[in-house]
């Protein structure tokens, strides 16, 4: 551990993701953790689609879902009645249609074992301790079981939590509102009838609960408690579960239990210099829709392309500023719809209570999928990628494919994939003839640096983006969203500025524009 391309600080689900992405793009890794060895009782509790598709590209979904629980949906409910419910099974447009119940601590689990397995030791009680860069680089002194060492790398990324020491040393603040949130939390069996396909928001005029089923008995609980609370016991998760639904009708006794705080904070700025910030480290959310977590595995997929092209030198530095730009407005989003949910758990008295239970009812009801669907499983994640200039809806948004290779496995091995490396150009045939769209194809390939993707072939995208009758192309880069899309040209033409699209953003891709 003396020079390396990147340090990654911090070996919880966001930095491990990053090390895993970073090392599988050839650049050389060094993860570093200073606890001894991983939080077995985490609070994360579940991988939404979108999180299950990053994971598939980093080749460890199959084990998260051997051992994870399929949720189909979210269930709310108010005061020992039924609310309402939000459906995952309407996702067409998604090759995980489900969320994934999982403790944050396998997840970490099936994470260090891809880590470890492939790509060198994580190192572990390794404190860093002092922190300096300079225009080449970023030294760090770091401590690890007693023993001093420094460490030189070309970028660090913090991913090290809510108490960060990278962001700390790096002399960025981390503001938000005064105030924490409590909240205790437990693994236990549950009796009764709730559903265990599905997570649960079930609301009193005392406290909010979510429950996350992990399996046919045991499920997280999460309870809302008062700034003074003492850790809750067998007997509290007993008494406020039964009391407040009368789907539970007993709580066997926990097989742990804990309580934390949570305070709302965001860094004023995701990247100093050679520095940069994911996860808690950069935004800390409230636990309310399962979004903590989930949005750091989205910094890190945003981030982890960028860096490797800056280092290997097929972008400039300047690619690095739109990790903060896309990232702080992703995480405030989020944050909105965090802050909404945690509204409704914290409502008291009748008047108020009856209009958060009509807010919710009319959430979870629409002759369409709500938008709360797209919003909490992070499918509508999309970047302002300079819309406006391209006149269309889809630029910045998720093109529905995976990274790298599909799954050998049905029914996902019939989704489209992207190249993980460089962009790839996803050319769709509509009603054009067999035989002319096999020209065309081969005539586009050798006119551009991109990958390029038939999408005739494949049966999946073309219920998924009701892609239309008139053929079509989508510039898609290795974070999966897409920079540029159109109808294709007589004889397939295709704007000179986006077949030779080199670097990673519309807004650059646009400003290309000019010279066609």
């Amino acid at each position: 551990m003396n020079e390396v391309d990147v340090v990654v600080v911090g070996a919880g689900p966001v930095g491990l993701y990053l090390a895993i992405d970073l090392a599988m793009r050839g650049v050389s890794v060094q993860l570093l953790d200073k606890a001894r060895r991983p939080l077995r009782h985490s609070r994360a509790s579940v991988l939404w689609p979108r999180q299950l598709e990053l994971m598939q590209a980093i080749g460890v979904v199959d084990d998260l879902m051997d051992r994870g629980r399929a949720i189909e949906g979210v269930e709310f409910h108010s005061n020992r009645h039924d609310l309402g419910q939000l459906r995952f099974s309407a996702i067409r447009e998604a090759p995980y249609p489900f969320g994934l119940a999982i403790s944050q601590e396998m997840t970490e689990r099936m994470l260090v074992k891809r880590y470890e397995g492939d790509f060198g030791p994580l190192a572990r009680s390794s404190e860093v301790v002092g922190l300096s860069q300079d225009a080449s680089g970023v030294d760090l002194t770091v401590v690890t079981v007693g023993r001093t060492e420094n460490v030189r790398a070309k970028w660090v990324i913090g991913a090290d939590g809510a108490h960060s020491a990278v962001r700390e040393l790096a002399g960025i603040t981390f503001t938000g509102p005064p105030g924490t949130a409590r909240f205790g939390i437990g693994d236990a069996a549950i009796e009764g009838t709730l559903s265990t396909r599905m997570l649960h928001y079930i609301y009193s005029r005392s406290t909010a609960i979510g429950i996350s089923p992990f399996t046919e008995k045991t499920m997280r609980i999460a309870v809302a408690m008062s700034p003074d609370a003492e850790k809750p016991d067998h007997a509290f998760f007993r008494k406020i579960l039964t009391q407040n639904s009368r789907l539970v009708t007993d709580v066997h006794a926990p097989e742990w239990t804990s309580a934390f705080d949570v305070a709302f904070r965001t860094a004023e700025r995701f990247r100093a210099g050679r520095v940069l910030l994911a996860g808690d480290a950069a935004h800390l959310l409230s636990p309310a829709g399962g979004q903590g977590m989930n949005t750091g595995l989205q910094d890190a997929a945003n981030l982890g392309w960028k860096l490797a092209h800056v280092i290997q030198k097929i972008a400039d530095e300047r690619l690095l500023d739109t990790y903060d730009d896309e990232r702080r407005a992703a995480a405030a989003r989020v944050a909105s719809t965090s802050a909404r949910l945690a509204r409704w758990s914290g409502v008291s008295g009748p008047r108020a209570t009856k209009m958060r239970d009509a807010a919710v009812f009319v959430a979870t009801r629409s002759l369409r999928r709500p938008n709360l669907v797209d919003t909490i499983t992070q499918l509508d994640t999309r970047y302002d990628l300079d819309n406006e200039a391209s006149g269309s809806k889809l630029i910045g948004s998720r093109f529905p494919s995976f990274a790298g290779k599909a799954p050998s496995r049905a029914p996902w091995s019939s989704w489209p994939t992207h190249d993980r490396d460089r962009h790839t150009l996803f050319l769709w045939p509509g009603r054009t003839l067999a035989h002319n769209w096999a020209v065309q194809v081969a005539a586009i390939e050798p006119r551009t640096a991109h990958c390029v993707r038939d999408l005739g072939a494949i049966a999946a995208p073309g219920s998924a983006l009701r892609l239309g009758r008139r053929p079509h192309y989508y510039l898609v880069r290795p974070d999966g969203h897409i920079i540029a899309e159109g109808v294709l040209g007589r004889d397939g033409a295709i704007p000179p500025h986006v077949l030779n699209a080199q670097q990673a953003t519309s807004r650059a891709l646009f400003e290309n524009k000019k010279g066609d």
